[in-house]
C-alpha cells in the first residue's frame, strides 16, 4: 500500500457547481503588480533629470544688457522678452526659461524686474532682454 492510497481517489472539494470561496476579482488581486520599493522610481527619475550650471555674463555683455535695461525702464510700461535662469528647488543648477509680458518697473528693494501680473525676475538671473521698443534706440 501507497503512502497516499487513502487519499488519492478523494473528490475535490470545490466541484465545478459549487461556488468559489472568494470571487475572482478578489482572487486576482492578489497577483496585482506593487512596488517593493515605494519612491525608487522617483528617485530614479529625479536622479536622471538634467539641469545646467548658471552662465555668468562677461563685462561686455554686462554692459549691453544695462543699456538695454536702460531703455526698456524708460519706455515703461512695455512688452519684453526676458531670458533668465531659474534655480532647481532640488538640485544645484536649474534651466533657462524666456518670459514674456509687460514691464512695469524695477523694484530695487528686491533686486528684480516686475511685469504685469506680479512676475517677478531678479537681476542677477538676467541673461537677455528684448523688446519692441529697443529698436527705435539701439
Amino acid at each position: 500500500m501507497g503512502k497516499y492510497d487513502d487519499i488519492i481517489n478523494l473528490n475535490y472539494p470545490y466541484e465545478s457547481d459549487a461556488p468559489h470561496p472568494m470571487p475572482m476579482h478578489k482572487r486576482a488581486a492578489q497577483f496585482r503588480g506593487f512596488a517593493a520599493l515605494r519612491g525608487h522610481a522617483e528617485s530614479i527619475e529625479e536622479l536622471l533629470r538634467e539641469t545646467t550650471e548658471k552662465v555668468e555674463l562677461t563685462e561686455d555683455a554686462c554692459q549691453e544688457l544695462s543699456q538695454r535695461m536702460s531703455v526698456v525702464i524708460a519706455a515703461a510700461p512695455v512688452k519684453v522678452s526676458i531670458k533668465h535662469f531659474v534655480p532647481d528647488p532640488v538640485k544645484s543648477g536649474g534651466a533657462y526659461r524666456v518670459t514674456r509680458g509687460r514691464f512695469l518697473r524695477v523694484d530695487s528693494s528686491r533686486s528684480a524686474v516686475v511685469l504685469a501680473g506680479g512676475v517677478t525676475i531678479l537681476l542677477d538671473n538676467i541673461v537677455e532682454i528684448d523688446s519692441p521698443a529697443l529698436d527705435k534706440f539701439l
